[in-house]
């Protein structure tokens, strides 16, 4: 069967049918026709994907995140292995690919421009190099594609726990000598939109504290979260804000990520001092544990 040719008036009846900004349709659409890419390409056995949360009508609705991060094993010739597959002009694809590499420590950035019609949208994809050997709580995606609820995007995602955990501890660790607010950004996107398991960030946290010789303490998680009011702190999230190129960045008001933040790590971080089990579903529209 021949594939569907999409047109931008199509969004723009389903934008007004599911009140949708179409900018923000848009976006979603090209996002997902990367996927779609992905998905049926050999690097889909390969790359995991970080962040899952951004797709479907719901996040849409808000604010589209455009940009894409993926682990995979080291192998220097993935990344420009990957921007060729969008290089390559395809008959029958509504998205024409222009994009650039740069070579990062432990990985890859692809800086990736998806035009349909007249209409670009940038997508940046993150590559980073892990070894990744047996992970925890890998979970197989699957959604209907946006316009077309017969064909199928899949892949694999990188339990959120992991990535949380890794980067609450390198904010644990490092205080306000953190090399970079990145860090910041990642954990106030995941408790904005992951439902998690609370008794796993536990885990996950404890065994990074012995394993690197971090002792946990009250004092420092209070610590942590006093920054809320600091200023050199909310200066430097500002200025990483204003020259972030990730969308909705900018909507990330610090004090009020900062107290999302307190809610999910006092009690957990007393239970990881304690060398306590935590029990408690992370429940991101209620901004608490439950359980």
């Amino acid at each position: 069967m021949e594939d569907k040719k999409y047109k931008i008036a199509d969004l723009q009846e389903k934008s007004e049918e599911w009140k949708i900004p179409f900018s923000n349709l848009l976006a979603g659409f090209v996002l997902e026709e990367f996927m779609l890419r992905f998905s049926a390409s050999e690097f889909n056995d390969r790359l995991l994907l970080r962040n899952g949360y951004m797709f479907g009508l719901e996040q849409y609705r808000k604010k589209n995140i455009l940009k894409l991060d993926f682990f995979c094993e080291p192998d220097e010739n993935i990344p420009q292995k990957l921007l060729q597959l969008y290089l390559e002009k395809r008959e029958g694809s509504p998205v024409r690919w222009q994009g650039t590499e740069s070579l990062q420590q432990m990985g890859a950035c692809l800086e990736l421009q998806g035009q349909f019609e007249e209409m670009k949208v940038p997508v940046t994809v993150g590559i980073h190099f892990m070894h990744l050997g047996k992970i925890w709580g890998l979970v197989e995606k699957e959604i209907p594609f946006l316009l077309d609820e017969t064909k199928r995007i899949a892949w694999k995602q990188f339990p959120a726990e992991l990535v949380l955990a890794k980067q609450i501890f390198v904010i644990l660790r490092d205080m306000e000598l953190i090399p970079d607010m990145e860090i910041y950004r990642e954990v106030f996107l995941i408790l904005r939109n992951e439902n998690l398991s609370g008794r796993h960030v536990c885990e996950l946290l404890g065994n990074m504290c012995k394993a690197q010789g971090l002792k946990p303490d009250m004092e420092r998680m209070e610590q942590i979260l006093s920054y809320r009011e600091y200023p050199y702190m909310k200066k430097r999230w500002e200025k990483f804000c204003r020259h972030s190129v990730i969308t909705g960045t900018e909507n990330l008001k610090w004090e009020e990520e900062m107290e999302r933040l307190a809610h999910f790590l006092r009690d957990m971080w007393e239970a990881v001092c304690k060398d306590e089990v935590f029990f408690g579903d992370w429940m991101p529209e209620l901004e608490r544990f439950l359980g």
